[in-house]
């Protein structure tokens, strides 16, 4: 786990107009800006627009239930 920051919150809104082509929800932009913050290499997904979203910030995506 990690503590959400100010930063995020600010990662997650760029992200949510960086990648305006992938209908992203708020709640996985966080993840998503968090995961970049702690330099995942990799994060896990049953949801395609997540697995594309990582995909175009070159994050491994893990599938779950595959």
């Amino acid at each position: 786990m990690h503590p959400l920051e100010d930063r995020h919150a600010v990662d997650a809104r760029d992200l949510l107009i960086g990648l305006r082509t992938i209908p992203l929800r708020t709640l996985d932009a966080l993840h998503l800006a968090v995961a970049r913050a702690i330099d995942a290499g990799s994060v896990a997904t049953a949801d395609a627009m997540f697995s594309a979203a990582a995909t175009s910030l070159h994050l491994e995506v893990e599938w779950f239930g595959r």
